[in-house]
């Protein structure tokens, strides 16, 4: 297992990016902490099968149509040539949640009064 100049293992590195992802404390400042290193993040997992999921985890779990545009403002200028796929993916999966949201938070909203859950 390769360890990076810190000594973290990438594959800790990945797990604790899972966990801080979904955490809903966590995730944002995961998100501009990525966003400030993104450059380190590209070099230290370049050429490993760890890159694709670093490079999505930090915005992935996300669902505001403002996320999405601060997602596509970031990657904008760069190149995905290297995990395109991985970006995609989690811009998908943003724009899939934002959909599910505006389409059934209403029925749930009813389903949770309903049920005396609100």
């Amino acid at each position: 297992m390769m360890s990076g100049e810190d000594g973290v293992p990438d594959y800790d590195v990945q797990s604790f990016g899972g966990m801080l992802k979904s955490n809903p404390v966590g995730a944002r400042p995961y998100w501009e902490w990525f966003k400030s290193n993104y450059d380190d993040v590209v070099s230290r997992f370049r050429g490993s099968f760890y890159l694709a999921s670093n490079i999505s985890k930090p915005f992935s779990g996300f669902s505001s149509k403002d996320d999405l545009e601060d997602v596509k403002a970031f990657f904008a200028d760069k190149d995905r040539t290297e995990y395109g796929q991985a970006y995609s993916q989690g811009v998908d999966a943003i724009s899939s949640k934002i959909k599910w949201l505006e389409r059934d938070t209403g029925d749930v909203e009813e389903w949770l009064c309903k049920n005396q859950y609100m």
